[in-house]
């Protein structure tokens, strides 16, 4: 349950940074409060197979807001790409050995390439929108780069989680910088994986590598099914969270 309140907190950041990015232009304190509800209450929805549908209930929240559909469309893709950007950094520093065992064929570079995930977020803002994207808004590098750092924290702090749950389960736990590329690489695969509701199995297989095999012991599959629930209760008490400032408001 502790893990479970920490997770909700880290779902809480999310909703933070979305709503900036949402709204990136300065506005009424209120509005933005709201906004971080509709992400609370819409994350939910990704255990319902197709895994699209909290973008959708997203959408459709911000829109009762006021917000306009442009701003809520960039910032669902600027999250997405962030959130990819911020877990490739970690598996390309410090965990290729891990991808190349999940998939042989990639390649492998060196560590220093993950910095350059800053330079391109730099340029991403400051590029010309073709005017196909001129409903989108014009975003500023500073803010970019504050959302990817935030998500390296979200990522930080979801495999502190997974390697908590490995040391209450096994007797010889990996380190954490193990478990953290794990953990990440993990929420890739899920996260591309189109249909599975939150990346069920495909997720769970990923966390396996965190002890070198696909094939756990008792205790690892243990320490996987303890994340999960983590995870789970987590994503629902940011739900009731979400509630209670949507009831209050």
């Amino acid at each position: 349950m502790a893990g479970a309140f920490m997770y909700s907190l880290m779902v809480m950041l999310l909703a933070l940074i979305w709503a900036y990015l949402a709204i990136p232009q300065k506005t009424v304190h209120l509005q933005r409060r709201l906004l971080c509800s509709t992400y609370l209450k819409s994350q939910f929805a990704k255990y319902i197979p197709g895994n699209v549908f909290q973008y959708a209930a997203r959408h459709a929240l911000g829109r009762q807001l006021g917000v306009e559909h442009g701003w809520l469309a960039s910032a669902a893709l600027l999250e997405a790409f962030l959130l990819m950007c911020a877990a490739c950094m970690i598996v390309i520093a410090w965990g290729q050995d891990i991808a190349g065992s999940l998939v042989p064929s990639l390649p492998t570079v060196s560590p220093l390439w993950a910095l350059l995930v800053f330079p391109l977020v730099v340029a991403i803002a400051r590029l010309p929108r073709p005017r196909i994207l001129k409903w989108f808004p014009n975003y500023h590098s500073g803010v970019l780069l504050c959302a990817l750092g935030a998500y390296l924290i979200f990522f930080t702090a979801f495999g502190a989680l997974f390697h908590f749950t490995l040391t209450w389960s096994v007797d010889f736990p990996p380190g954490f910088l193990r478990a953290l590329t794990c953990s990440s690489l993990a929420w890739l695969v899920g996260f591309a994986v189109p249909g599975a509701p939150a990346g069920a199995g495909m997720r769970e297989a990923a966390l396996a590598l965190a002890t070198g095999s696909f094939s756990p012991s008792a205790e690892v599959l243990t320490a996987i099914l303890l994340f999960r629930a983590v995870t789970l209760i987590g994503d629902f008490l940011a739900f009731l969270a979400g509630l209670a400032i949507s009831v209050r408001r």
